[in-house]
């Protein structure tokens, strides 16, 4: 979230966006995860993030 937000505020914005969340979440995220496979590697944990934001749909204010 606060890269999210540092993103936005270098875009000049006090608000965020989906997309700032998303752009920066393929970043941030694997290294949180906790696989539990012993053989599960750090691109196993980037694909799983790769996967839940390709399957997301962000929210569209009206």
């Amino acid at each position: 979230m606060r890269a999210a937000k540092a993103r936005a505020h270098l875009a000049g914005r006090d608000w965020l966006s989906p997309d700032d969340v998303k752009e920066l979440a393929a970043a941030v995220l694997p290294h949180h995860l906790v696989l539990h496979d012993p053989q599960a590697r750090h691109d196993d944990a980037r694909r799983i993030v790769a996967h839940a934001l390709a399957q997301t749909v962000a929210p569209v204010m009206r």
